[in-house]
């Protein structure tokens, strides 16, 4: 199992606040088990590059699959997840409010929410998540991961 916690690009510092990766590479029949994700104020884009995610958010409606690119908002309250035996997942965390002006929207609209990224920012993030897919290298994953957040905040007039 890989897990890193990787410091964005100097240009895109007063943006991200960091990524997360995470790898697992355990047999078809392994079981995961699921592991308690507490509330947080944290938001972000998912990459779900290899595998997917199950979340229980114990809101009653049971267990869900994550879209394959998702983005989130502040998690209120806790919630139970367990990734496939294969899994490779990038996780971008933003800096407090920049989440908002990459989406141009107000931050309250993703609060305890996780809303399929595509279907928000359009058909270049599912390549990406291509791409991350198919990386030789993690650093691949990541070169690939910010030229995209960088063409995309400069699309929503953030950077300049």
């Amino acid at each position: 199992m890989t897990h890193q916690i990787i410091q964005p690009a100097l240009h895109l510092r007063p943006f991200i606040a960091e990524y997360l990766l995470l790898h697992i590479s355990a047999p078809a029949s392994a079981n995961i088990p699921s592991k308690p994700f507490p509330a947080s104020p944290r938001q972000g884009l998912l990459f779900y590059a290899r595998g997917f995610l199950t979340a229980n958010e114990n809101n009653g409606k049971g267990a869900t699959i994550r879209p394959k690119t998702t983005l989130f908002g502040q998690q209120l309250s806790r919630f139970d997840y367990q990734p496939s035996p294969d899994y490779l997942m990038v996780e971008v965390i933003f800096q407090p409010g920049m989440l908002a002006k990459f989406l141009r929207a107000p931050g309250t609209e993703l609060v305890n929410k996780n809303v399929d990224a595509e279907a928000v920012l359009g058909p270049p993030v599912g390549r990406v998540n291509e791409r991350i897919a198919n990386a030789r290298s993690y650093a691949d994953m990541i070169d690939h991961l910010e030229t995209y957040l960088w063409q995309r905040l400069q699309q929503a007039n953030v950077a300049r």
